[in-house]
Parts: C-alpha cells; sequence; structure tokens
C-alpha cells in the first residue's frame, strides 16, 4: 500500500512540475497612482492585445527596442516626432507622426536584405503596419517625404 501511495503521489507531482511552461528567473508587482501591474522575466512565450495606440503583453518583459538607422534630412525631421511601437512586435507596428501635416510622406517596409515588402503613403497620424503574415526575422520602416528618406527604423518581429 506504501509503495503504491508513493507512486501515485510522484506520479500527480510530475504532472504539476511538467504543467509549467518555462521557468521564470525573476518577477514582481509595480504599484503607481495608475493602477499596478505583474511581471515576470524570463518568460518565453507570450500572447499580446492591442487596441488603438496601446498594447498589452501579459506576462512578460523584453527589450523596447526602437533604432533609428538614419535621419539624413535634419531640417525636416528635426521638426516633428515619429515613433514606432510595438518593437518587436508579433503582429503589427504602429507609426505615429506628432506635429507635423502628413503632406506628401509615406513609407516603405523592407526585409532585411532591402526587398520591399509594402509602401503606403501616410494618411493619418497613427497608420498601423501589418506584419502578421510575415515571418519571424529584422525589417525596416523607411520614412520618406517626397522620395527623401527622412528616418529608417530597425523593427524586430516575433
Amino acid at each position: 500500500m506504501g509503495k503504491k501511495t508513493l507512486s501515485v503521489m510522484l506520479l500527480f507531482v510530475a504532472f504539476i512540475i511538467s504543467a509549467q511552461k518555462s521557468a521564470v528567473t525573476a518577477g514582481g508587482d509595480a504599484i503607481g497612482r495608475g493602477g499596478s501591474a505583474s511581471y515576470t522575466i524570463g518568460q518565453p512565450t507570450f500572447k499580446s492585445a492591442s487596441a488603438n495606440e496601446l498594447s498589452n503583453t501579459p506576462g512578460v518583459q523584453h527589450a523596447y527596442e526602437v533604432s533609428v538607422l538614419s535621419e539624413k534630412n535634419q531640417e525636416i525631421s528635426s521638426n516633428f516626432e515619429i515613433t514606432v511601437f510595438p518593437n518587436p512586435t508579433m503582429d503589427v507596428v504602429n507609426l505615429k507622426i506628432s506635429n507635423y501635416d502628413l503632406q506628401g510622406l509615406s513609407y516603405q517596409l523592407l526585409s532585411s536584405t532591402g526587398q520591399l515588402l509594402s509602401k503606403n503613403i501616410l494618411k493619418e497620424m497613427t497608420t498601423p503596419i501589418d506584419m502578421d503574415n510575415l515571418p519571424s526575422s529584422t525589417y525596416f520602416i523607411k520614412i520618406t517625404q517626397n522620395k527623401n528618406t527622412i528616418r529608417t527604423f530597425k523593427i524586430i518581429k516575433h
């Protein structure tokens, strides 16, 4: 009877232990005036949710990387602010332009080899760029005005 009970307990413990997807290295709770959030570091799998200009990746902390690779025309690019978020992304990256007239502005989405994947004229202050059908890799978003490159961003897609 004792061996049978021990075997059942070990089997039960084995199922509980293997139920965890990954071992997290650290975590905690952040509390502020706007609310609270729990976070973990070291969890490799996640699912993102986004709405409007906000995105949420529950249970995951990863680097927020925005790499501006070029600013060819300092006079034009210093007049306005361009942000690209979230980066890294899984499905959609948002291109937000502030304090500038959109006339003549467009973007190009390029692969790491320079292949043109998509392009469009910027008509809204915040433009979603669909990357859901693209494989995980590094991509570039080039912002141009009347065929002059203003900025180029490096985007990482998981």
